[in-house]
């Protein structure tokens, strides 16, 4: 995990300061109960770095702007939620950072067998209006903890995600849990990594602008919205491991405007890949109104122009850019 989470902050793109925060965190305590007869989403399997595995909510919930009746469990490590857009960057919540496996993988765990010890499962409960959506990973092991001891992981944890019809609440929930190869199991980071994004490139690990971590006292935690000046000041880390029976909330603050609803689903870079020119076709008044800025895949600001023209790229190496228009982002690929 710490390997991945120190990739992500050096190619940190985007360093667009803002003000803007989506949420407000708040913690406490309550007991933890294991999901009763939930729908499997592993069935039965043993698992590692999952991908591909949906999980319908059964409603409609607004993650940062971006409205879903499904999340995705991808992107490696385990505990990691998309919203696929058919974009490059997509929007990303985790629930844990932590590398996770099924206890039962073994030491070959290419040959995942019938027999899981640690199964990923979902639940829809309450009313229509008022519904939670639950995911839980029960008596989920840590890979590196499964690695060093020959396909046994000594070390455990069990976690819920309740996501809130209506209010588009988040919480995390955390239960039962054993840490005795902490060092190990954490790779050597303090505690948890929780990161709440609007876009994410996960093939080339940018971040882009308004993302938000969870950081701090894992008693009284802290959320920021990552700039240039917060990425290289503020520890991304939760400062140990979080206690059992701890409930995570994040609240959407309702004053908040986010930007990319309003471009997300219709801008587009023409043509892309490009070589001397493209242009970003999206409603005429939002780019009026609106500044183009181009950033490299270091996040370096290459070039800052008006939405609304043809812009010129003759003098770009050929590469890999982000261009952004208020909090959209598209990648382009110059020829």
């Amino acid at each position: 995990m710490k390997q991945l989470i120190l990739t992500i902050m050096v190619l940190f793109a985007l360093h667009t300061p803002s003000s803007a925060q989506y949420y407000s965190v708040s913690t406490s305590t309550g007991s933890y109960t294991d999901l009763v007869d939930p729908i499997s989403l592993n069935n039965g399997f043993t698992w590692d770095d999952p991908i591909s595995l949906v999980i319908p909510l059964g409603f409609d919930f607004d993650f940062m702007g971006v409205t879903t009746n499904e999340f995705i469990l991808d992107g490696g490590l385990g505990g990691t939620l998309v919203i696929d857009n058919g974009e490059d960057m997509i929007p990303v919540l985790t629930a844990t950072a932590h590398d996770l496996v099924d206890r039962a993988a073994g030491a070959d765990i290419i040959e995942l067998q019938p027999n899981s010890l640690s199964p990923i499962s979902y639940k829809l409960t309450g009313e229509p209006g008022s519904q939670i959506l639950k995911l839980e990973w029960k008596n989920v092991g840590f890979y590196s903890d499964l690695d060093q001891n020959e396909g046994l992981s000594t070390d455990y944890m069990n976690l819920q995600l309740w996501l809130y019809e209506g209010s588009n609440e988040i919480e995390i929930h955390h239960g039962p849990k054993s840490l005795e190869n902490q060092e190990i199991s954490f790779e050597g980071a303090p505690g948890d990594f929780l990161l709440f994004s609007p876009a994410v490139d996960l093939s080339e690990n940018i971040v882009g602008p308004e993302s938000m971590f969870v950081h701090g006292d894992p008693d009284n935690l802290e959320i920021t919205v990552f700039d240039e000046q917060t990425a290289l000041t503020i520890p991304p880390f939760v400062n140990g491991p979080i206690p059992e029976n701890s409930i995570i909330r994040l609240s959407p603050n309702t004053s908040v405007s986010i930007q990319q609803a309003d471009l997300s689903a219709e801008m587009l870079l023409s043509p892309n890949p490009a070589t001397d020119r493209f242009s970003i076709v999206a409603d005429p008044e939002v780019l009026e109104s609106n500044t183009a800025q181009i950033y490299s895949a270091l996040g370096q600001l290459v070039q800052s122009c008006p939405a609304n023209q043809s812009i010129e790229i003759k003098q770009f190496e050929r590469g890999v850019y982000f261009v952004q228009v208020g909090s959209t982002v598209r990648k382009l690929i110059v020829k």
